[in-house]
């Protein structure tokens, strides 16, 4: 848990650096590589300084996390705010998940998992949104871009246990994290459109990112 330092308009805004600069070298080098002097250094401040603010390394991949979450939902409504087509709202998030993960280091994934807090909020993030993903999906199928007769819950829980093998097991590979996302979203969700959702997603999302 961040510690509570004076509010002040400098140690705010010192926090969000921290969390931005720690979440950039977490993509780029992986969590078990960054250490919290290199943190310290990059932003030319003390670690003592750091350490007032975060006593751990946890804290700072939680937070950062926690950071990174937020802005990409906001990224995301920013960019959705005047649709209400499903299949616009699909290839909007999934752009946004295809230009992060071109950034980020394999290793990030396995290293998640040296932090059950971490886990545990990804865990609690998954749950807090079921309703809005069934929603999602309910108005797909009225769109027609999803087929009817699926069970919601099923299909989520096929596509979390997918998603954790893929990142458990495929990272480690000498396969691009593009291509193992690309891969995830066919089983994911090109497997439960309808025509009419297939040769959208085809043209909007999947032939964009094989160029």
């Amino acid at each position: 848990m961040a510690r509570k330092p004076a509010s002040t308009h400098y140690r705010n805004e010192l926090q969000n650096n921290i969390l931005t600069e720690a979440y950039k070298l977490f993509m780029k080098y992986g969590i078990r590589a960054v250490k919290m002097d290199e943190i310290a250094h990059n932003l030319g401040i003390s670690k003592r300084t750091l350490y007032e603010i975060y006593s751990n390394k946890e804290d700072v991949v939680l937070e950062s996390l926690k950071l990174h979450v937020e802005t990409s939902k906001r990224h995301l409504y920013a960019r959705i705010s005047n649709t209400d087509d499903s299949m616009d709202i699909l290839t909007e998030f999934f752009k946004i998940r295809f230009n992060e993960i071109k950034e980020t280091n394999p290793c990030f994934f396995d290293d998640i998992r040296m932090y059950p807090r971490v886990l545990e909020f990804f865990e609690q993030n998954r749950n807090e949104h079921k309703a809005q993903t069934y929603e999602f999906f309910r108005k797909g199928q009225e769109q027609g871009y999803f087929m009817g007769g699926l069970t919601f819950d099923i299909i989520t829980d096929i596509s979390d246990t997918i998603t954790d093998v893929f990142f458990t097991k495929y990272v480690k590979k000498p396969y691009p994290l593009k291509d193992i996302l690309q891969v995830m979203m066919i089983f994911c969700v090109r497997s439960i459109c309808t025509i009419k959702g297939i040769e959208r997603l085809d043209k909007t999302l999947l032939s964009e990112n094989q160029q």
